[in-house]
């Protein structure tokens, strides 16, 4: 009996963010955590996105990150921390039930390398992504994102110059609605 209401009282929550679903996509902003890879570059950052605007279609999202690179300077093998802002504009693909959203994101992002494998102070870019929200609360979310960034990141300082946060971009984290 015990494991019945259990079961019971899991499916009515379950149904019951199904339900709310929509209204909390619309009408409530958002903000999250997520840990990500930027070529063989490993972070965590933060990300607020607005409620949805233009027919509920759309919506804009601010992303920043801490990063580091693993570079070889004076030959030995270092991290150099680095940061990034990005904005961009969220888009409705699709859903895949009503407690999965599809979703596109393209935007710009600028780096801020780090002062020991790069002269500059900032670097401009582009990235686009397409991604999985998974609701399991009605205020609550975990998504899962895979895309491209297009910058011209080149850590100078370090041997051999190699190019940095460029390439492929995943990242994965936790959303919270309010």
């Amino acid at each position: 009996m015990k494991k019945l209401l259990v079961v019971i009282f899991v499916l009515f929550s379950f149904s019951l963010a199904i339900e709310n679903k929509n209204k909390v996509e619309r009408e409530k902003s958002g903000i999250g955590y997520q840990i990500l890879q930027y070529q063989k570059d490993f972070g965590f950052g933060l990300n607020y996105t607005t409620p949805k605007f233009y027919n509920d279609s759309l919506a804009l999202r601010i992303k920043s990150s801490l990063i580091y690179n693993e570079n070889v300077q004076n030959s030995e093998t270092v991290w150099s921390q680095y940061s990034n802002l990005s904005l961009g504009l969220v888009g409705n693909a699709g859903n895949v039930e009503n407690n999965v959203r599809t979703y596109w994101e393209t935007g710009l992002l600028v780096v801020f390398p780090a002062t020991d494998i790069s002269d500059k102070k900032s670097v401009f870019g582009i990235y686009s992504l397409f991604g999985f929200e998974f609701y399991g609360y009605p205020d609550f979310s975990y998504f899962a994102e895979i895309g491209g960034v297009a910058i011209n990141c080149v850590a100078e300082k370090s041997v051999n110059k190699p190019i940095y946060s460029n390439g492929l971009s995943i990242s994965s984290g936790l959303r919270f609605y309010f």
